[in-house]
């Protein structure tokens, strides 16, 4: 589940795919112009960023790769996928130049969108060299290193994935399915027992010496997945 921005004047077309991408358990914010759009891009504190934004090339006032370049100026590190109806070569530049990390052109197939949107959220955040911390839980994703205290935990790539991901998303339930859907290649097969194992495994590390007996970890919510708590 992913928290979404979409920001467009189109009303049918905002209502088409909002509804799609609510189908498949997305969380979705709309905005109808750019100045509404840097509102709440404004709102939002660091832990509680949108996972990807969806910007309409041709807003009101603002247009989308204006409000994209705002963004970045800003420091805003979610990925931005803008969306217009030229498929003209130098505005796909312009739009990436703007700091934009995708572009589709409209009409566009729904199912190709989902696949695009689902690329761009398996990306590693490109905000990655700031530190998270929870209690004495702390990961330099930069190094991608972890310490518990003043205590190195050396993890497996997929270990140190799901702990970032699980740390950036606290407090949130994920079920194995998304987890696989955000942290895994589409097209690598990846079965829920192998992400209980990782998350065992993860448990066991994060816990390894008395003093790391308390404090933040992972949880299980039985019969829908897992949470990170604080």
């Amino acid at each position: 589940m992913a928290h979404i921005l979409i920001v467009d004047d189109d009303n049918d077309f905002l209502s088409l795919v909002a509804a799609n991408l609510v189908a498949q358990d997305h969380r979705i914010v709309t905005a109808k112009s750019g100045l509404d759009a840097l509102g709440l891009l404004a709102e939002q504190a660091p832990e509680q960023a949108f996972d990807l934004i969806m910007l309409d090339i041709e807003l009101p006032a603002i247009k989308g790769t204006d409000v994209c370049r705002s963004y970045r100026d800003a420091s805003g590190q979610s990925p931005v996928l803008m969306v217009g109806v030229s498929d003209d070569d130098e505005l796909k530049a312009s739009v990436l130049d703007a700091g934009a990390d995708d572009y589709m052109t409209k009409p566009l197939d729904l199912a190709e969108l989902s696949s695009r949107i689902r690329a761009l959220l398996r990306r590693p955040p490109t905000f990655a060299g700031l530190n998270l911390k929870a209690g004495d839980l702390t990961i330099d994703a930069r190094s991608l290193s972890v310490r518990r205290g003043d205590m190195p935990i050396v993890l497996l790539p997929k270990e140190y994935a799901l702990l970032e991901f699980f740390m950036r998303h606290p407090n949130q339930v994920f079920s194995t399915d998304l987890l696989i859907n955000r942290l895994w290649p589409a097209d690598e097969s990846i079965s829920p027992e192998t992400i209980r194992t990782h998350i065992k495994n993860l448990r066991k590390k994060l816990t390894m010496s008395p003093a790391c007996k308390t404090g933040s970890k992972l949880a299980t919510v039985h019969g829908i997945g897992y949470k990170f708590e604080p």
